[in-house]
């Protein structure tokens, strides 16, 4: 396999997929919204290029040794709302109690409620991700200290080929490429656009309510750790790109 890309939901990783699409039409690839890669079986990921999913450790313990593993990061706050939005873009009912809740509550009441898996589902989603399961409680909290689910999932980050950052997605596509040796990167197809949508069946385009106060701190809260690592990534990140300014 050439290539994992842990997809953290809405951070620009449905513009990369379909840019390597693009880019290589050949490539034997596995892309899932869920988090099942070890049910694709050893034979059928060592005959993969390329593996795209929402993956936790779950799924990338299993990467056969040698892949390029990557991710992106983007601000948690951000994060979230962008998929607060993408749940309300659905016009049919979606089947996750949190998710459903998203489509039908105001933004500043849904993260006020006692709704299952509201902080699952949009509360420190990157942390959660990358730290090993035994770590993770059935119902998502984590089995240890914030500071130590924080610092594992540094740690496993610290392994990754490559963590870019969705305010540098071009960037990062850039650096997949020259890795990868793919040549020179084109320009990331933009997705989801607005007529696109307003002309489909299954979605729609929508806007937020401003965001209160309260809503804000609230979601600050319930994605503190997530800001930690992102600030991490982010300033990796900036010094990977200086680097590689210096060496041209």
């Amino acid at each position: 396999m050439r290539l994992v890309f842990a997809h953290v939901p809405k951070t620009g990783g449905t513009a990369i997929n379909e840019a390597l699409r693009r880019m290589k039409p050949q490539w034997i690839r596995h892309r899932s919204v869920f988090d099942d890669l070890p049910e694709f079986g050893a034979e059928a990921l060592a005959r993969a290029d390329y593996c795209s999913g929402h993956f936790t450790r779950h799924s990338l313990d299993a990467i056969p040794e040698g892949a390029f593993r990557m991710t992106i990061m983007r601000d948690p706050v951000a994060r979230v709302l962008s998929h607060i939005r993408f749940c309300r873009a659905h016009r049919a009912k979606l089947p996750v109690p949190a998710w459903r809740a998203a489509q039908e509550l105001d933004l500043n009441d849904l993260f006020f409620q006692d709704i299952p898996g509201i902080h699952d589902h949009f509360g420190n989603w990157m942390v959660r991700a990358f730290v090993p399961p035994a770590l993770l409680r059935p119902e998502g909290r984590f089995a240890c200290s914030g500071a130590e689910a924080l610092r594992q999932a540094a740690a496993y980050l610290d392994g990754f080929d490559l963590v870019g950052t969705h305010d540098r997605l071009q960037q990062t596509f850039a650096i997949l490429c020259s890795g990868l040796g793919l040549g020179a990167a084109i320009v990331l197809p933009k997705r989801r656009d607005r007529r696109e949508l307003a002309s489909s069946a299954l979605y729609r385009d929508v806007e937020l309510e401003p965001l209160a106060a309260r809503t804000r701190q609230r979601l600050e809260e319930m994605t503190a750790l997530d800001r930690r690592l992102f600030v991490q990534a982010s300033a990796a990140f900036e010094r990977r790109l200086a680097a590689s300014r210096q060496a041209s």
